[in-house]
Formats: C-alpha cells, structure tokens, sequence
C-alpha cells in the first residue's frame, strides 16, 4: 500500500515538475523575448500634469480611437520622450523642423495621413545620415534592398537613401503598400518596421486583427514567428511622437515653424559637377549646401549619371547658370591597394595631394576602399592648399607621408573634439593640438585639420 501510493506519488511529483519547467520556460521566454500585456499594455505608474493629459488626450488622424490597453502603451512611451528623453526629444524637435513640410506634402500626394510624417522621429531622429549597425540608412531607414526597390540608387557616389526627400516619398510609397496589405495603420506602420511578412505570420497565427492585441497574444507565439520587444514598442512611440509633436507648446518645447523653412529645390547635375563650385557659385556655405545634398557620397557628382542637388528656392536661379556654363570635373575612381599612401596616389593619379584629399574628406586609407582621383584642379584643392605646410613648403613630406597623412573634416551641427575624435579614431587631445583650439565653440562649417 504504501509503495503503491509513493508510486504513484512520484508520478504526480513528476508531472508537477515538468509542469513548474514549463511554465519556468514559458516565463522565460516571454521575459527575453517580448514584454507583453503584463508590461507593454498594463497601466504605467505614473501621473500627468493638466498639460501633459491633455495633450495626451487630444487626437488626430492615427491615435483616434485607440482601446485602453494602447493608451497604456502609448502612455509609457509618452512619458518617456517627455521625462527620460527630454534633452534629446529637443534636439529631434528641432531637427525635424527643416524637412517636415516637404514631407507632409509628400505624404498629402499619396493621400496619407500627415501625422506619419513624425514616423522618421521614430527611425532616426530625423537624421538623414543615420546608419543602422544592420546596414539600414537614411532618415527614413531603409535597407539597401527595399531602397532599391523604391528607386533609391546606391552605388559608389550616391546613396539616395540619405536623400531626405526622395526617401520620404519612398517611405510613402511603402506605408501605402503596407496599408493596402493589412487595411490597419498600426499593422501597417509595425510592418514598416519587421517586414510584411514577419508581422502577417504573426498576426495568422495570434488569430487576430488589431495590433495591441497581437501584442498581448505576441508571448504565446514560436520564437521564430514572434515580434521583437523592437516591434512591440514601436507603434506605441509613433503615437506618443505624434501627441507631442501636436502640441509642442503646451509641452513646453521651444515652437518650431516648418512652414517657414524655405523650399528645397531639386535641379539635375550633369556628371562630374564639383559640388563645391556649385555652392560657391550658389552664394552658399558649403556646410549648409552638404547638409542639404547628404545623399552624395563625394564632392563631385557620379561620372555614370545625371543626378540631383537641392539648393534653397532662392539660389536657384544662381545654381542653375552655374549647372549651365560649368565644365565637368573628370576624375575616376582608384581601389587602394596595401602599400598605398596619399603622396603614392597622387603620383599614380597625377594630382596633387590637396586635391586628392579635397574630393576624400574624412576618409582612411584603408585596404579595399574606392577613392575619387580627380584631374586637375578643383574648388576645394585651393583651400586644403592655403592651409599652415611644413616649413619644406609640402603639404606632408615623401618621409614623413607614410605615417602622416592629413584630411579635413567640415564641421557638421552636433559635432564636437571628442565625437570627431572618435569617428577618425584619434586622440582628442591630438586634435586639439593639431587645431589649436581647447574644443570649444566649434561651429557648422569649421574646418578642423586631422592627421592620421
């Protein structure tokens, strides 16, 4: 009798601990994989002023009639970019207000809603030069592939994906798509964001149609089919940016006017156009000009193609008499081989090192990359060349070439000593040296020398 029941006994401890395992697994699972309804759709902790709720409250094209469990979603979201974030919620503010008009237009075109305008926000902060560690570019974020099929180019002079307008009506074109696929913006925009097919499987086999609902079934899933804790947070942000963004002021943000930034204006280059002498020819710093043409990878256009420039709407009638008088700068590209150095490129290129380096601003000489080697002179050799030389009256002497070489970086907004220091991978104290400067009030178009 009493081996029978310890039996039997044991029989239901081992049910009972491969029950305990599984739901130690399921446990486990949802708290590395996604953070479900008990956090993503629960009622955050936390208490809004008069302004903040009703900021919160108000409603627009996307964010009207959301369910309770999206208000928490959105909520937590909400307070983050309002709290935690809220220096760098500034800045993103700011930065939007140069490129958002245009792009509400684009998206007025394509008869979307405008508020998705904010969605770059979300992917970049509205940086067009922002590069993903997954390889994706550009304000809007696209992968080359997508790019490519959306009509962005990418080759060794332009990458279009970095081309704030013309990615923005790509960006249109695929949330239209995306729309018509799932006839949901919230499915659509998490589709935006993990690719139309991760977010159908997963809504086919959660069984349903609503995006936070799928949120809170997202944690029974297979860890194939499963959204990442990446997708589960990303609708949520892009109504919390566009309830800020609604109401700016009552938040407190310094008011942004994008309606008052002037147009951007696209003109077709022919091959080989120096971007420098377009610029200068433009009445415009070249800072502002590169900050407006981030799509082009050198300060010469490609040697393949007819491409486009932006300049402001009233330097248009001055870039376009520039575009039609001006000669093409002939130049090739070179792949460095292990050995080379700026002086040996120059003299297999017949240019001189000023030159070289003008048109191959910021980068390393690297074994594989391509560089530009232009023939002859052009705009940006003679400032490179008016820069302090050694007393020999060289830029960098034959000796001294092979491990000094310099380059020139334009200062862009947001730079520092310490963060250009790290993109070129060298001391900031060096740099301050070099430059002679103790770091401080850099600004936008600066020159700061580098010597690698």
């Amino acid at each position: 009798m009493w081996k029978r029941c310890c039996g039997d006994g044991s029989r239901w401890m081992l049910v009972l601990l491969l029950l305990c395992g599984m739901a130690v697994s399921l446990a486990g699972c949802a708290g590395k994989g996604t953070p479900t309804a008990s956090y993503v759709t629960s009622a955050p902790a936390v208490r809004l002023s008069p302004a903040e709720q009703a900021a919160f409250d108000s409603t627009g094209q996307l964010d009207r009639g959301l369910s309770q469990k999206g208000k928490n979603a959105v909520l937590r979201e909400y307070t983050r970019y309002l709290r935690q974030n809220r220096s760098s919620s500034n800045v993103i503010v700011r930065r939007s207000e140069k490129y958002l008009a245009q792009t509400r237009e684009v998206f007025r075109r394509y008869g979307l809603p405008e508020e998705l305008a904010y969605l770059a926000i979300v992917e970049s902060g509205y940086n067009p030069e922002a590069v993903s560690r997954s390889g994706a570019a550009g304000a809007w974020q696209f992968m080359p592939g997508t790019g490519k099929h959306y009509g962005l180019a990418k080759d060794d002079w332009l990458d279009e994906r970095m081309d704030p307008y013309k990615s923005a009506d790509a960006a249109a074109r695929y949330l239209k798509r995306l729309y018509q696929h799932f006839g949901n913006w919230y499915l659509a925009v998490a589709a935006y964001n993990a690719g139309e097919g991760k977010v159908a499987r997963a809504r086919d086999r959660a069984g349903c149609r609503d995006f936070f609902e799928l949120v809170e079934r997202n944690h029974r899933l297979s860890a194939g089919v499963r959204l990442k804790d990446e997708t589960l947070a990303y609708v949520p942000r892009l109504l919390a940016v566009v309830k800020i963004m609604r109401n700016l002021d009552t938040l407190g943000f310094a008011p942004i006017y994008p309606e008052r930034e002037e147009r951007m204006v696209p003109l077709r280059a022919q091959p080989g156009t120096d971007l420098m002498a377009l610029a200068k020819a433009s009445n415009m710093p070249w800072a502002k000009f590169r900050a407006g043409n981030t799509a082009h990878k050198h300060q010469i256009t490609s040697a393949y193609q007819m491409t486009v420039v932006y300049v402001p709407e009233s330097r248009r009638a001055l870039a376009q008499a520039h575009l039609r008088t001006a000669s093409p700068t002939r130049y090739r590209l070179y792949t460095v081989k292990s050995g080379d150095t700026w002086r040996s490129i120059s003299r297999q290129g017949g240019v001189e090192v000023p030159a070289l380096l003008a048109v191959n601003q910021g980068v390393r000489l690297k074994t594989g990359i391509r560089l530009v080697v232009p023939d002859g002179n052009i705009a940006g050799q003679t400032r490179l060349a008016e820069q302090k030389r050694p007393a020999a009256g060289r830029l960098v002497s034959d000796a001294a070439e092979a491990t000094v070489r310099q380059a020139t970086h334009i200062v862009q907004a947001g730079d520092s000593m310490w963060s250009i220091a790290r993109r070129y991978k060298v001391k900031p104290q060096d740099l301050m040296r070099w430059n002679n400067t103790d770091g401080g009030n850099l600004q936008p178009g600066d020159r700061v020398v580098i010597r690698m």
